[in-house]
């Protein structure tokens, strides 16, 4: 079944054994049967943990994951907006956002997610590597290069 199909299957006992639906546990079983790739599943599992914890920001993020899967950009990009509404200093959240904006083609906006990450988290490397794609997609190779040798912790 592999590592993942077995969380889903261990999930989906602790949810029969629960005496109330737990946004936690569902967003748990949500991330699980995203990375065995069940997205339908998986969906379904986010819908119901955000209808009980509409405003809970790790679970929006983890859909924004889902969302960018299924190339969903637009939605994805709203559910990041959440959760940096309600955790505004997460340079992770920023970084995801970033990746989005930079799928869309919205090159500046991305751009400027990616640095504020970095201002927020100067080590984070994913915020490095986002600025890296940004400067090398402009065909500025010496900001990439410099950027993705940040990411790897170079310079």
């Amino acid at each position: 079944m592999g590592r993942y199909g077995d969380a889903c299957s261990a999930y989906l006992k602790a949810i029969k054994l629960s005496a109330n639906e737990d946004a936690g546990l569902l967003g748990n079983i949500a991330a699980a049967f995203l990375k065995s790739g069940n997205c339908q599943d998986a969906m379904y599992y986010f819908d119901k943990s955000l209808q009980l914890a509409p405003m809970d920001h790790l679970l929006l993020n983890n859909a924004a994951v889902y969302l960018a899967m299924r190339n969903e950009h637009e939605q994805a990009v709203k559910c990041c907006e959440k959760a940096l509404e309600l955790q505004p200093d997460n340079a992770a959240y920023l970084c995801n956002k970033g990746m989005l904006l930079l799928e869309m083609g919205a090159s500046d906006q991305a751009a400027d997610c990616f640095q504020e990450a970095i201002v927020r988290d100067y080590s984070n490397s994913a915020a490095w590597r986002g600025k890296a794609v940004f400067h090398f997609n402009r065909g500025e190779e010496e900001d990439a290069l410099y950027c993705f040798n940040r990411s790897l912790g170079l310079n």
